[in-house]
């Protein structure tokens, strides 16, 4: 997904399985296998969440010999936080919403 879009596709497509807390951010310029380190999970789903941070645009890797060494790119994690945070907006004002309808229905208001 490119960061940019308007579109929700590609936010929601993390591995299955416990998600590393701040990965975007602690990934300035580490390896992979140094990032696996900080997290109770193997080296591959590290990999793999990392793999999907490299797809939404959010990481890139470049390879320094056996190490494949990965950059945060911070204005992008910025323009996908404020896009979550609109989406976040749109949801609670739609919750807000049907909660209302449901009140007026019943009688509660």
């Amino acid at each position: 997904m490119a960061v940019g879009r308007t579109s929700g596709e590609g936010l929601c497509t993390a591995p299955e399985g416990p998600r590393p807390p701040g990965l975007p951010y602690r990934a300035a310029k580490l390896s992979v296998s140094r990032l696996a380190e900080g997290y109770s999970m193997s080296f591959a789903a590290v990999q793999k969440h990392v793999a999907v941070l490299e797809r939404a645009g959010l990481v890139s890797k470049q390879r320094r010999g056996r190490e494949q060494l990965v950059t945060t790119d911070l204005d992008a994690v910025r323009r996908a936080r404020r896009a979550l945070d609109e989406y976040e907006a749109i949801w609670r004002g739609r919750v807000d919403r049907m909660a209302h309808l449901l009140d007026e229905e019943t009688g509660t208001t």
